[in-house]
């Protein structure tokens, strides 16, 4: 008897658990759950549907840490089971994530990572922006902000126009306004009216505005550093050369000691044109090792107060005396010829870079010669010259006549080679400026047209 009841439930059992072994996943609910979530990290997570897209679903975006580009990822997840599940991309440099984003409770989330780390969301209200604040700038200048009164960071990589501030209570905000290579700021206005000369200011952002930096074309601008711009190279050492402002130069040396380690100084300093040095101080010198895939491992500063001097020569080489070490006392750069992009000038022109330094070469030679029948075939009038505004070819050889070109102008030109010239939206620069050249025909269908559009350094004969 004692067996036929043990052989029952030993039946029993397995069908109780082939029953369990059978059981079904729960339905799949439709998903509802979206807004904005927060962590007790202060970690934020939102949940989008998204309409307006070639294939509608569910966008999802998390921040895991401080800084919104680094530690931020987002994409469209699919909904499998009861979850959000794919990968998310990275805003900055980090790898992309794998998730699956669930319920959890009764109205947070919780966001899994294939590693394995977990992270709990509950609901959360944005705080809505009820004063807003547009910065841009009009002319070719760039802007820069920071929150309180510290002075704003320039980004000389990534230079911005245009900010929004969207606040939800009043705060103070200090702002920048810096001139690209040939222009100068003028003011700041605010809602159309003038607010402020000063390039910096800060204020108690309090109402909604519009804030507009001002710059414009600077007449006598020169940068002789805009003849040493480049890539350079000492033995193991490699410099960075560009032109900043009005007559700066922002100077990066690396000398690597693996293919991993490298010593790396930031320079920046005003160029002397009459002795073609640059004495410097305030130099930040780091060394930085980097991981496999390239990303930098780590970043130490040395010192943050080095000084020394740079010294241009006219072979287009450098010399750099750095005060901390006798190891960088004398070392001679080579400026390195580099690779031909045909393209070089596509922002301001079709023509491909040989054929525009072909013809920019014809007409500095025509300015060092003073031959001014050269540089009327190529003038769109009316033109300003050194500063005054020449209707048409009969005006122009009457402006010409009876003088020349200043000394440090041709000095100037003189060191122009026509490689790899620097241009902006006003167009390609020749020396410092004595010549600024357009294309007539960009953007359109017609075949590219060069023409002078602006000639400086034509004085009155002494």
């Amino acid at each position: 008897m004692k067996k036929k009841l043990c052989l029952l439930l030993a039946v029993c059992m397995m069908f109780a658990l082939a029953a369990c072994g059978k059981q079904e996943e729960p339905e799949a609910k439709e998903w509802t759950r979206q807004g904005y979530f927060i962590d007790e990290n202060q970690n934020l997570l939102s949940v989008t549907w998204m309409d307006d897209v070639d294939e509608p679903g569910w966008y999802v975006g998390v921040m895991l840490g401080e800084d919104p580009i680094e530690d931020s990822w987002g994409g469209m997840l699919p909904q499998e089971g009861n979850a959000l599940r794919g990968s998310l991309l990275s805003s900055g440099s980090k790898d992309d994530l794998t998730v699956a984003v669930s319920e959890d409770g009764t109205d947070g989330l919780l966001l899994a990572l294939a590693g394995g780390e977990t992270y709990r969301f509950k609901e959360y209200e944005m705080p809505t922006a009820s004063i807003i604040v547009n910065v841009n700038t009009e002319g070719w200048g760039n802007i820069d902000y920071a929150e309180g009164e510290e002075i704003p960071e320039v980004d000389l990589e990534y230079p911005s126009q245009s900010a929004y501030i969207g606040l939800a209570e009043p705060a103070v905000h200090t702002f920048f306004a810096w001139p690209q290579a040939g222009n100068r700021f003028v003011k700041w206005t605010k809602n159309g009216e003038d607010f402020s000369t000063e390039a910096q200011f800060t204020a108690l952002l309090e109402e909604s505005a519009e804030y507009v930096a001002v710059f414009e074309e600077d007449p006598d601008w020169q940068n002789p550093v805009m003849n040493f711009v480049g890539e350079y190279q000492c033995d193991r050492a490699h410099a960075t050369i560009e032109c900043v402002g009005f007559e700066d130069a922002w100077i990066t040396i690396e000398w690597g000691s693996s293919a991993w380690e490298l010593t790396r100084w930031d320079i920046c300093g005003t160029l002397d044109p009459d002795t073609m040095s640059l004495a410097y101080s305030g130099c930040t010198k780091s060394n930085i090792v980097y991981e496999e895939n390239g990303e930098i491992k780590s970043q130490e500063p040395v010192y943050e107060d080095g000084t020394g001097t740079i010294v241009f020569h006219e072979d287009g080489t450098f010399t750099w005396y750095e005060d901390q070490s006798e190891n960088t006392a004398g070392m001679v750069f080579t400026w390195l010829e580099a690779e031909e992009d045909p393209d070089y000038y596509s922002g301001v022109t079709a023509m491909e870079k040989n054929a525009v330094e072909e013809q920019c070469a014809i007409l500095r030679d025509a300015y060092l010669n003073e031959d001014w029948e050269t540089i009327a075939i190529y003038v769109r009038y009316p033109v300003t010259v050194s500063g005054t505004e020449v209707k048409d070819a009969d005006a122009f050889f009457s402006f010409v006549r009876g003088k020349t070109v200043h000394e440090s102008d041709r000095k100037a030109m003189q060191a122009e080679t026509c490689r790899d010239m620097f241009y902006n939206g006003q167009g390609i620069c020749l020396g410092d400026g004595e010549l600024w050249i357009i294309d007539l025909s960009y953007m359109t269908e017609e075949p590219p047209e060069m023409a002078i559009i602006g000639i400086n350094g034509i004085v009155n004969k002494s």
